[in-house]
């Protein structure tokens, strides 16, 4: 389980993400400069021409990222699709031929925005390639978003769908359009002090705040966190004023929809937990980020790091 979203107020944006797993994998911070060489299964070795900081793992010195972002303030997260996600079986001739686990770093490399990622999407063909042999794939969609706008990467078995996602959140199954049907069950929901609209017959006094909200899903699945983070979000950004720091307030809806040990077990009975959660600025350029572990928000700024003679960084988290 996973939730993402981007977050406004005026001219500041961050996107960021829950991740949600009933294991670690060895995340850590890891960034890449202009002089990282990039390696496809099906395309040629390139020099990387951009620079990228997300969390993820490092393995054999190349970067899986769960999420990251570019020097161009483009963000990407991958959130788990399973039993939808669908890989084929061989290459294609005359197509981007990407093996699951470089989206994110094919898209952050030769993208500045949005719109740059639906064309380059219009070529591209999903092989079953895992990484190194006996690592098993990841089956995901994206939320892929910039300052203007955000969209939904959905490989299906009928092919890759791409939909502009005006909400700009995502969490996990089912498929996307469920979860713009779905919202139309919640348009009632409300911030506003209590209205009785019920009967005249008694004048039906509050007994607390937040009764116009009733009926907001709680619970850990992914339709009542895409509705959870929906409302708060929008209410967040209704609310918002200059004073207010949009990394903590991003903070603070990712906390409303963690999940905590116990919450949600697994078919094998494991907990799944809020392994960490990430947040991005995408003017400065920086990663800040806590773990379930640790609560403290630590800080990584693109243009502070120190690359080692390969072109990455990397600290596990």
């Amino acid at each position: 389980m996973c939730t993402s979203l981007k977050l406004k107020f005026k001219n500041d944006y961050v996107c960021g993400r829950n991740l949600d797993l009933e294991y670690h994998f060895g995340e850590s911070v890891i960034a890449i400069n202009e002089n990282y060489l990039m390696k496809f299964k099906f395309l040629d070795e390139v020099k990387t021409n951009k620079k990228i900081l997300g969390i993820g793992s490092l393995v054999d010195n190349y970067p899986l990222f769960a999420e990251a972002i570019n020097n161009d303030g483009l963000f990407i997260a991958g959130l788990n699709y399973p039993d939808n996600a669908f890989y084929n079986e061989e290459a294609k001739e005359g197509a981007i031929n990407l093996a699951p686990y470089e989206i994110i770093n094919y898209v952050l490399l030769n993208c500045k925005n949005v719109d740059e990622v639906k064309g380059v999407f219009e070529k591209v063909h999903l092989v079953a390639k895992p990484f190194i042999q006996g690592m098993p794939l990841s089956y995901l969609h994206y939320l892929v978003s910039d300052k203007n706008k955000s969209i939904v990467i959905e490989p299906d078995k009928d092919g890759i769908k791409i939909y502009d996602n005006p909400y700009e959140v995502l969490t996990n199954n089912p498929s996307f359009p469920f979860h713009l049907e779905n919202v139309k069950q919640y348009g009632n929901l409300s911030n506003k002090y209590y209205e009785n609209n019920l009967t005249k017959k008694d004048e039906l006094k509050p007994f607390c705040i937040g009764l116009n909200a009733h009926g907001l899903p709680g619970d850990s699945s992914s339709p009542s966190r895409f509705i959870k983070t929906l409302y708060l979000k929008e209410k967040m950004e209704e609310n918002l004023s200059q004073n207010d720091d949009l990394i903590k307030e991003a903070f603070h809806i990712f906390d409303n929809v963690s999940v905590i040990k116990g919450a949600a077990l697994t078919r094998e009975n494991k907990s799944e937990i809020t392994i960490y959660t990430s947040v991005y600025d995408l003017n400065t350029l920086e990663c800040f980020y806590k773990t379930y572990e640790e609560m403290a928000v630590h800080k990584v700024s693109l243009s502070e790091i120190e690359f080692n003679g390969l072109g990455i960084y990397s600290n596990k988290i």
